[in-house]
């Protein structure tokens, strides 16, 4: 069969050669009868014309291949050619010994093990000694620190592309319009809009045009409305006599509002513009809304009121005060010199009825009781109905002269809040003495907020300067208010305010005002024009150049090559710093709650040097470099301070050994930092037989001996908020909590749900964090589980550390490189030791009461332990 099939195939050949023929044969026909004769009597001159024609049509040929090939090589991408060029190399090298890289990398290896166990084979001892020794070794060839199983410190995988990367969705972007979008953008700085009162604003929205140097308002010009650019370019100018500074040029998405102007005008004390205008400098589209449409909103819905004017006075507080007090040193400038009360007033002069003669209104000033010490007025004082009650221990003059007080405190009281009746202070007002030289309230305290109105004697209001020494502003005389600010906000106290002499006060706590403005919201509204009427004129200029603004997770701040115009202050939340080398993203550095973003490149007009991204929803004051140039001109004394903070900005550039690499410390490229650490830490536990409620507690115990830290827990929410605290129609209201939390716990560490699945709590926990550390029993399985991914896909901008427990006779902690190849979001981890009593299982309760035990006690944790140890990474005061 073979044969035959062999057999076949020249068959089949001969038969196609003869078809072949035929069909050349037949075109004979067509061709001349000299050719045919040529062909079949062929001369050298007939063979040489041949060969040319051929030569020729090759030569073409060759020439458009060549020509092809050539357009073709040049469309190959750059990156490709180099990975041929770098394939090639890496086979065949152009030079030199004809080595692959994989065989010298094989070749060098070989070599480290014969070194290693040669070495090996000189060492004494037994096997754990000689494991060290060899161990030692390696890491001394490989030029690594820390023993083999620590070299897994270093290392890392590339983050998630979301980590360094901008979020281009924008929510709403493709159905709200734009001028809502810019409306409910500058909305925000009310806080959370209800949707009926949004829309009740909405209504009253006007449009302008304004053409190119035509002014939007000038001096003279009411004060009443917000102006907010939608498209083209508004420059707002400071004038001072005859001359003129720019504050801030404002863009597309910006408004043009004061929040001194929107409380008078609520309060009906409508003013004009007075040293600020503003003027197009191209064809601008602006969007206007008057104040008096917040006046028809806050009729229809009354319980807005007193939320609008409390988050309108914290960030006045906040953003207007605190960010030019810190940063640029103005105290005293921003705050009128004006003394407050009335120095020549007494408060018998309206209670000439309760005196009978002048020789009883002398024996009753010889009896009045002495002044109580310090140490007395920090305990609880007798209120006016506990004073009656033991009037049979005091004598009737003492207790006519307390009388009269009462009624001068009561009429004041009514008069300055604009009361109603009463009614209302009745049994509530508490009097007490205070002897000369006490503090009745510290800059930057908390302590005893209430509403102290000065009833005899005199104060001083006092902020501190750049040395640190008190600087007095004004004082204070009888019938003066004192703590307006600190009641309405709930922020420390800027001033520090110190009795003079001996003196006599009335005060009202914070609760007793709030039971207050609930009932009577225009109290309010009173308390927040008897703070404003004490400020500097300056300050309604530097309201207006001021901005507060609301940056969303994952949306960039500003980018790297941008103009620098003006500078930021991170009021709550945190920024990431992202720098682009060579096509490439790295995290610059972190900046966390009081810290400055941008100084130098402002001030030196740079570009900016990096982008910088919102890792969650942040609030930051924004200050334009035109308003610091009109402080430089007003104040020369800012120019010192923006020196010396320069100098510490550069100086961190030139030396960055001085930097240290902590997690949290934001050491920025043309930046610096002044708060290192992580203010909002998450708590989570990803595998089992890790007790979380006992970890929790023992970090926040560590964490409070560097600075005030509370563990906040669902039950903790529902005790401050009530059982509904946690349902999505409270968002707000939560928020503004978890806020306040912030501002007065140094460290605030949230517990989060049990790993069983993502819950609402979690979700919150998770948002409102700088870090979350993840906790994780080293025995158990290193494999992500469902829930993890359910986490790293929730935040994926968000810091993630995580925590390896081990137990208390663990030696040398082992494998870790396992846990981290499968976490690339990981950024740093550790390794920490639990005591066997934190695997035993306890409620939360007893542990709480454990550790309010050791508390009370004054029993202060290890310093040597591995939770401070912790504590100090989370805060970035870890030294080495």
């Amino acid at each position: 069969m073979e044969t035959e099939k062999v057999s076949k195939i020249p068959r089949r050949l001969e038969s196609f050669l003869e078809a072949l023929y035929i069909e050349l044969d037949k075109m004979k026909f067509y061709l001349p009868e000299e050719l045919l004769y040529k062909m079949n009597n062929p001369d050298l001159e007939f063979m040489i014309h041949i060969s040319v024609v051929v030569l020729i049509i090759v030569l073409v040929s060759g020439l458009i291949a060549w020509k092809m090939g050539k357009k073709v090589k040049e469309k190959i991408p750059e990156n490709i050619k180099k990975r041929v060029i770098a394939a090639k190399e890496f086979v065949v090298p152009s030079s030199g010994p004809r080595f692959r890289k994989r065989d010298k990398m094989a070749f060098m290896g070989q070599k480290m093990v014969k070194r290693v166990k040669a070495a090996g084979s000189y060492i004494r001892g037994g096997q754990g000694r000689k494991r060290r020794a060899i161990a030692k070794f390696a890491k001394r060839l490989l030029g690594q620190e820390g023993s083999p199983e620590i070299i897994g410190q270093n290392f890392r995988l590339n983050l998630p592309l979301e980590y360094l990367e901008e979020e281009d969705f924008e929510a709403g972007g493709g159905i709200m319009p734009q001028q809502l979008r810019f409306v409910l953008q500058n909305m925000r700085v009310f806080g959370h809009f209800e949707h009926p009162i949004f829309l009740e604003l909405v209504k009253q929205i006007e449009y302008m045009t304004v053409s190119t140097n035509q002014y939007l308002f000038k001096v003279g010009d009411p004060d009443e409305n917000i102006f907010i650019v939608q498209s083209g370019l508004v420059n707002v100018y400071a004038s001072d006599g005859d001359s003129s500074t720019t504050l801030k040029h404002v863009k597309p998405g910006d408004a043009i509002m004061s929040l001194l102007s929107f409380l008078d005008h609520l309060a009906g004390h409508n003013k004009p513009y007075k040293t600020v205008s503003a003027r197009a400098t191209e064809d601008s589209k602006i969007i206007k809304l008057p104040f008096g449409a917040f006046k028809i909103a806050f009729e229809k819905y009354p319980d807005s009121y007193l939320r609008v004017v409390q988050i309108v006075m914290i960030r006045l507080q906040r953003v207007t005060l605190l960010a030019l007090h810190q940063y640029l040193g103005l105290g005293a400038e921003l705050i009128a010199a004006q003394h407050r009360g009335d120095k020549n007033v007494k408060y018998t002069d309206d209670m000439d009825d309760f005196m009978n003669t002048s020789q009883e209104q002398e024996t009753l000033e010889q009896q009045t009781p002495p002044t109580p010490s310090a140490l007395q007025l920090t305990m609880n004082l007798e209120s006016y109905g506990e004073l009656r009650n033991s009037s049979q221990l005091r004598r009737k003059g003492s207790l006519v002269k307390r009388e009269k007080m009462m009624l001068f405190a009561l009429k004041s009281f009514k008069e300055q809040l604009k009361l109603e009746s009463e009614a209302s202070l009745e049994g509530n007002v508490e009097i007490r003495d205070i002897p000369a030289g006490f503090r009745i309230m510290e800059e930057d305290s908390l302590k005893d907020a209430a509403l102290v109105l000065v009833i005899e004697g005199c104060f001083s209001v006092s902020q501190k300067n750049d040395e640190g020494k008190e600087q007095e502003i004004h004082l204070c005389y009888t019938g003066g208010l004192l703590g307006q600010l600190q009641v309405l906000t709930g922020e420390p106290s800027i001033f520090t305010v110190q009795a003079k002499v001996n003196s006599k006060v009335a005060c009202l706590s914070r609760q007793v005002v709030f039971d207050m403005m609930s009932v009577q919201p225009d109290v309010t509204l009173q308390l927040a024009n008897s703070v404003t009427e004490h400020m500097s004129p300056y300050v309604r200029s530097i309201d207006f150049a001021l901005d507060w603004v609301l940056i969303e997770s994952g949306k960039a701040l500003y980018r790297q090559g941008d103009e620098a115009d003006c500078t930021f202050v991170v009021l709550s939340g945190r920024l990431r710093s992202v720098v682009q080398r060579d096509g490439r993203k790295e995290m610059v550095a972190e900046y966390g709650r009081g810290e400055l973003c941008g100084i130098v490149e402002t001030l030196t007009g740079a570009k900016r040097s990096t982008t910088l991204l919102a890792v969650r929803d942040t609030e930051i004051a924004k200050i334009p470099g035109g308003l610091i140039n009109s402080i430089k001109l007003k104040y020369p004394i800012v120019v010192s301070r923006l020196i010396n903070l320069l100098g510490k900005r550069l100086l961190s550039l030139q030396q960055p050994s001085l930097q240290q690499s902590v997690p949290g410390n934001s050491q920025a490229v043309g930046e610096g930092s002044t708060a290192p650490g992580y203010s909002t830490v998450a708590v989570i536990a990803v595998t089992p037989g890790v007790s979380l409620s006992a970890i929790t507690l023992e970090l926040v115990y560590s964490l409070a001996s560097i600075g005030p830290a509370i563990c906040i827990t669902p039950e903790v929410v529902r005790a401050a908020l009530g059982p509904n605290a946690l349902e999505p129609g409270n968002d707000f209201k939560l928020t503004a909590w978890l806020g306040a939390q912030e501002d007065h716990y140094k460290t605030v560490v949230y517990q989060c749900d049990s790993m069983d699945h993502l819950t609402s709590w979690t979700q919150q926990c998770v948002r409102h964090a700088d870090v979350v550390l993840v906790f994780a029993n080293a025995q158990e399985s290193p494999m992500v589980s469902t829930f993890e991914e359910k986490l790293e896909t929730l935040s994926l901008r968000v810091t993630k550390e995580l925590v390896l427990c081990h137990t208390e006779n663990t030696e040398i902690p082992s494998g870790t490189a396992k846990w981290l190849e499968n976490r690339p979001w990981i950024s740093h981890h550790y390794h920490i030791k639990l005591a066997d009593r934190m695997y035993t299982k306890r409620s939360q309760r007893k542990l709480s009461e454990h550790y309010a035990r050791l508390v009370e006690e004054k029993v202060r944790p290890d310093v040597h332990s591995d939770f401070s140890r912790l504590a100090r990474m989370i805060r970035g005061t870890s030294v080495g």
